[in-house]
């Protein structure tokens, strides 16, 4: 969940420089996932009264497999939540569920492969704002982040006038 809030934070900082909705899609595609994963866990919607006892794996996992390979599972993975957990794409995700109350396998993402495309994000936002001085002036121009904290730290930093 905090991802999430990281996210909308740096979505914050590109809709203040535009950069452009594909650019965002093609290199910050992990941090999207985990937005549709913590919206999933956050409102569940019909899956929360109609899904009894799920079971969950990780891709790619040993424990899943079975649950996968059987076609009366419903699996709610990235493709499920891309076409019902996203804004408010939820028509039609209640028949989803209609007669799979303990047939519902939860697939969440492969944690190392996701963290280290988490780390890559991270690493590309960096880069976008410290290679870019148009970004930059952008930025400096619309925040209040470093002059305050700035102001901050100068004010700890002065002795107390005890004239």
């Amino acid at each position: 969940m905090l991802l999430n809030v990281v996210w909308e934070r740096i979505g914050d900082i590109f809709d203040i420089i535009s950069l452009p909705e594909g650019y965002r899609v093609r290199y910050f595609g992990a941090l999207i996932r985990v937005r549709r994963w913590a919206n999933f866990f956050k409102h569940p919607k019909a899956f929360a009264w109609m899904v009894h006892h799920p079971e969950y794996t990780f891709e790619r996992s040993e424990h899943g497999k079975a649950f996968l390979a059987e076609p009366d599972w419903l699996q709610v993975d990235d493709g499920f939540l891309k076409e019902y957990y996203t804004s408010e794409k939820s028509k039609g995700l209640t028949k989803e569920f209609e007669g799979q109350a303990n047939k519902v396998i939860v697939v969440l993402p492969d944690l190392e492969a996701l963290t280290t495309d988490i780390c890559d994000c991270l690493d590309k936002f960096i880069e976008i704002i410290a290679q870019n001085q148009v970004y930059q002036e952008i930025l400096n121009e619309k925040a209040t982040f470093v002059n305050y904290y700035s102001e901050v730290e100068v004010a700890q930093e002065s002795p107390p006038n005890t004239a």
